[in-house]
């Protein structure tokens, strides 16, 4: 089994974090044009750094063109930044088994740097999102926010705000895909949902173990038969 690589993040690392995900926050419209940032010392807090590392990962967004700082005020998001291509919507079934054909290569490469780089604080988030996808379960919920704040999660893991922006572009075609298969899932007598959860825990098993090749493998294997419940019954 391979070891787990746990070294310590360093400043510059936890910068690269703070930015990745503020980055990703202002992609997706959750950080809209206009919107004012949390201060410095908020942000500081809840990632559990320095005010000199939030600094730095500000510092990028404003060198991006991404935030404005006003004086006394805070820092803000472009007005009319437009960083993201919109993706058409889904227009029929082809479409969206193309869309499983993208996830399956963007998501098991994720998966496979995700195990090699993810932090302690990457794996508790997506514990928590598969926790959340558990309650959603119990509670006869499709839990597709949690279904996709899982995806993100072992995205984000991979340190490479690519995979994230690249997940993010198509969010709505996915919760599509996640929507109805879940929805099956909970009108099913079958145990669609235990399987489902035992494939999002085998994911966690290789990240925790720092198997790269299994994290990869074990991604694919949940969105092909993720693709194979959708369309094959």
């Amino acid at each position: 089994m391979a070891s787990v690589q746990t070294s310590k993040s360093s400043s510059g690392r936890r910068s690269d974090e703070i930015y990745d995900q503020l980055l990703a926050d202002i992609e997706s419209l959750r950080l809209a044009p206009g919107a004012r940032l949390s201060s410095e010392t908020e942000i500081a807090r809840e990632y559990g750094v320095s005010r000199p590392t939030v600094r730095e990962a500000l510092a990028r967004l404003r060198e991006d063109g991404l935030i404005k700082s006003k004086q006394g005020s805070g820092a803000y998001v472009q007005a009319g930044q437009e960083r993201v291509q919109k993706v058409e919507p889904l227009a029929n079934l082809t479409d969206l088994q193309r869309c499983f054909d993208y996830r399956v290569g963007l998501e098991s490469e994720a998966a496979r740097l995700a195990a090699m780089h993810r932090s302690e604080a990457d794996l508790d988030r997506i514990k928590r999102a598969f926790d959340a996808m558990d309650s959603r379960n119990a509670a006869g919920q499709t839990g597709v926010e949690e279904d996709f704040a899982f995806h993100l999660a072992v995205s984000r893991a991979s340190q490479n705000r690519f995979f994230v922006s690249g997940l993010e572009q198509v969010r709505s075609h996915i919760a599509q895909g996640i929507a109805i298969n879940r929805t099956l899932s909970l009108e099913s007598s079958g145990p669609r949902l235990s399987l489902v959860q035992n494939e999002h825990g085998m994911i966690i098993e290789a990240l925790t173990q720092g198997d790269a090749d299994g994290a990869a493998h074990a991604m694919m294997t949940h969105l092909r038969n993720a693709q194979s419940r959708l369309f094959e019954g």
